[in-house]
């Protein structure tokens, strides 16, 4: 209840007054005369869809300011903080996953105290890989062989392959350009999606279980393409990160700024990388169930 309850600090630190725009706007328009290279992006970001307030941190926020945290929230942190080590300790004999539920801990209290570059939209990001984590670990860890897993297995690879279409047909149904980030994004997916797709066919045609390493491959392969999701959110709402990497990625493809800032099912198609890499990767740890008892 303490994990779950955390949800609610979302809101604190939001962007309050409507809709914000995109914050690299600004920072695009006073760069513009300082290079060549950035006329084109300034440009791309001044007709940028504008981003809902959740989303969004003011550009001339302190880089290092920290919010005022009410009472109550302090209150949830200190519980928050008593379920991670009560849980923790309850995973004594389990020590990969007492680790892994302990990282999600620290995650959600990060995201808590407002610790995560990103502002409000940073922060529903580590609450939203962190509390699935840390709520299903206890249970994950003491979940024996089920014959509804095969199925799940195969419904994971199947999602992922859809997510994989849905990419192609953005690029070429849409004509949406892929960015440097979106590229990276496709390497993680279509990595997974190969992986579990190939290992799925081979072990049942040999007749053979999966082995372990599998599904800590793709939960590896989910994290990495979580983490470049992460790096182009920053891009679209932090003003100072995009003013140092907006160069980069205009000079090797279109602005990952717009490119993440395209509504997809009315939310900034970032959003729903963050999303989806989440739902893999917790995918993959529920998909490892009774394959490998121990740790």
């Amino acid at each position: 209840m303490a994990s779950l309850a955390s949800l609610g600090s979302a809101g604190v630190t939001a962007c309050t007054g409507g809709v914000c725009s995109v914050a690299v706007q600004g920072g695009s328009t006073l760069l513009a005369g300082t290079s060549s290279s950035l006329a084109g992006v300034t440009g791309l970001a001044s007709g940028a869809t504008a981003l809902p307030s959740w989303m969004v941190v003011p550009a001339v926020a302190p880089a290092l300011s920290s919010p005022t945290l009410p009472l109550w929230l302090k209150l949830v942190i200190l519980a928050l903080m008593a379920s991670v080590g009560l849980t923790v300790y309850g995973l004594a004999g389990k020590p990969r996953w007492a680790a892994l539920a302990a990282s999600a801990g620290i995650l959600c209290i990060t995201a808590d105290l407002g610790w995560l570059p990103g502002g409000t939209a940073g922060m529903n990001a580590g609450l939203g890989l962190g509390i699935p984590v840390l709520v299903l670990s206890p249970w994950l860890a003491r979940t024996g062989p089920k014959a509804w897993v095969k199925h799940w297995r195969m419904l994971l690879v199947a999602g992922s392959a859809l997510a994989s279409l849905v990419t192609l047909y953005l690029q070429f149904g849409l004509g949406w350009v892929p960015c440097m980030d979106c590229w990276g994004e496709r390497f993680f997916l279509w990595s997974f999606t190969l992986l579990g797709g190939l290992t799925m066919v081979y072990t049942a045609m040999h007749h053979r279980q999966l082995p372990s390493w599998v599904f800590k491959s793709l939960a590896v392969l989910a994290m990495g393409g979580f983490g470049v999701s992460y790096l182009q959110l920053l891009e679209v709402v932090h003003a100072q990160i995009a003013e140092k990497l907006v160069t980069v990625c205009g000079q090797t493809g279109p602005s990952c700024v717009q490119a993440g800032s395209q509504l997809f099912l009315g939310f900034p198609v970032v959003y729903s990388s963050l999303a989806l890499f989440i739902l893999l990767f917790v995918g993959s740890l529920i998909a490892g169930i009774g394959v490998s008892r121990r740790g």
